[in-house]
């Protein structure tokens, strides 16, 4: 088998039995969730009719699982985005007609789903997606889904539509390539079929409360934001963001915001923590994020706590430090605003810098603009 890792992979392995159509691609970070992946995938039968790719984190020994499979390793850490990208591009390459993109820790339903996916996907040229819902729970409304959560391309989206951008680092890039998608009319939602999978950070205090995960995250979705031109988008999560982080003092989070240059590794540790999630003693209904937000900003101001589903947020600082950050906040909103449309404006020049979007011929360029990127972060 020829290999091109684009300068991002070092090495493969092939266990392959022959060669299938399809190939489900994963990128592997931890042993246990691998085991558990492996597991699921000989239940259903999946094991059977696909070959597996797995990508592995730098320096993570790879076992061998018993599935038809190739295992590859980062020459450098890519961040998430950086592996679904690497991944999606690489089995392009390898000539499959259905590649499945699969987080380890996302469980489908049915083996019915992934065999209704991949026909439909390959009778209308279309990337197909399931519905996703967060375990013990029942699917959101809205037709909810993420891209990488079992979601099937035949490889004509890659021909026309191209891959997912690695330049988010950690987050986001399933956001943008599913709006790309929808734009080109190369997307349909499996409403009959679910991939269950972990929710977590579903509002800004969990982010708050656990910022060194969370924080390159919202870096990386900004970014998303970016690429796509939804500038509009951008500028409401900008203020809303610098709102929050004014209001609490928050410097990482306001960081986080700004950066136009993600970095694959965590937020810095070691500022005291604004607030506090626990398990609440009664479950309230969980409201819209218009209501929740504004609403619970006063519940911890008077009360230094507010209730979410079956959470609730503990303040960790005086009640008058609160008060008085969203006083500046409010005060400061026009300027945040000032600043936010100065970010737009700026990246206009920088996008010149990231071939977008990245189509089959362009993927050796996007890898490099990507490796420099990482240098640069990495340099700050």
């Amino acid at each position: 088998m020829r290999f091109d890792g684009f300068g991002l992979l070092d090495g493969f392995e092939d266990e392959r039995h022959g060669r299938r159509s399809i190939v489900v691609f994963s990128p592997v970070g931890n042993r246990a969730q691998l085991e558990a992946f492996v597991r699921h995938v000989k239940k259903l039968g999946i094991g059977n009719e696909a070959d597996f790719a797995f990508l592995f984190r730098k320096g993570l020994s790879a076992p061998k699982t018993g599935l038809s499979e190739l295992r590859f390793f980062e020459k450098t850490p890519l961040g998430t985005s950086g592996c679904f990208f690497a991944g999606q591009a690489l089995c392009h390459s390898l000539g499959y007609k259905t590649i499945v993109v699969a987080d380890l820790d996302a469980f489908l339903d049915s083996r019915r789903t992934f065999g209704s996916m991949v026909r439909m996907a390959g009778e209308e040229k279309c990337a197909v997606v399931p519905l996703s819902r967060a375990p013990g729970k029942q699917l959101a409304a809205g037709n909810y889904f993420v891209m990488n959560q079992w979601g099937v391309f035949p490889r004509e989206v890659f021909d026309e539509a191209g891959f997912a951008i690695p330049y988010t680092c950690r987050g986001g890039e399933d956001w943008e390539f599913s709006q790309r998608l929808k734009k080109q009319g190369k997307l349909e939602v499996y409403s009959e079929g679910s991939a269950c999978h972990p929710r977590a950070g579903s509002t800004v205090y969990h982010k708050m409360a656990n910022g060194a995960k969370f924080y390159p995250y919202v870096s990386g979705l900004m970014l998303a934001f970016l690429f796509s031109s939804s500038y509009l988008r951008y500028l409401a999560w900008w203020l809303y963001y610098s709102f929050i982080a004014d209001s609490f003092s928050d410097p990482q989070m306001a960081e986080a915001v700004q950066c136009r240059r993600p970095s694959v590794a965590s937020a810095k540790q070691g500022q005291p923590p604004r607030v506090l999630i626990r398990k609440a003693s009664a479950s309230v209904p969980v409201p819209s994020r218009a209501i929740f937000i504004p609403a619970s900003l006063l519940q911890l101001a008077f009360f230094s706590k507010a209730a979410y589903g079956q959470e609730e947020v503990l303040l960790k600082m005086p009640r008058w430090h609160l008060w008085l950050g969203m006083a500046c906040a409010a005060l400061l909103s026009p300027l945040r605003l000032v600043q936010g449309i100065g970010a737009v404006l700026a990246w206009q020049k920088e996008r010149k810098n990231y071939p977008y979007p990245i189509m089959p011929s362009g993927v050796g360029k996007a890898a490099k603009a990507y490796l420099k990127q990482l240098k640069k972060a990495a340099g700050n």
